[in-house]
């Protein structure tokens, strides 16, 4: 008895599976893009830090950040104790939440005459829109009186007030 052959299409037998093969090439392509999606998301966030930022960069940071990207911009007034207090907050979230970008600036510089009162000031941007502002410490959390207060409390209260903003953007979307 000869060993049994696999059935090829001169055979007769697959015309069937010929016309599943366009559905393959579908299958195949949803697969490969699905998977560079995943290995998108798996991907560590490359941010990671609070990135201190001259005026000239404002516009390429905030306004040049890629599709989708949530951009922490914070307003501050060197020396002044809230100011102080936030930068460490950020610096200490940033490096918990990779994904976003945390900036901080000048606040006169960023925005000429920009008022010493309102500093600090968070501004929350995704694709270049502003979504969440608070400005002045009470605004994002931070009592001025309040210095004996920890970093990591104070993250604490950044992140809620920031959590509020990014929670009530992806109801609306």
């Amino acid at each position: 008895m000869a060993p049994s052959t696999p059935p090829t299409e001169d055979d007769g037998e697959l015309d069937g599976a010929t016309d599943s093969h366009g559905d393959d090439d579908a299958v195949a392509e949803y697969r490969a893009k699905r998977m560079a999606e995943m290995q998108q998301e798996a991907r560590p966030g490359r941010y990671g830090r609070l990135q201190r930022l001259p005026a000239s960069s404002y516009a390429q940071e905030v306004n040049g950040a890629d599709e989708g990207v949530w951009v922490v911009l914070a307003l501050v007034l060197p020396g002044e104790p809230s100011s102080t207090r936030l930068v460490n907050a950020l610096e200490l979230t940033a490096q918990h939440h990779p994904a976003i970008k945390f900036l901080s600036m000048v606040g006169a510089e960023a925005i000429p005459n920009y008022p010493a009162a309102n500093c600090p000031t968070v501004l929350v941007y995704r694709s270049d829109v502003l979504l969440g502002q608070f400005i002045g410490p009470r605004s994002v959390g931070l009592p001025a009186d309040k210095a004996s207060s920890s970093v990591e409390s104070d993250e604490n209260t950044v992140l809620g007030a920031l959590s509020n903003v990014i929670d009530d953007f992806k109801k609306c979307s």
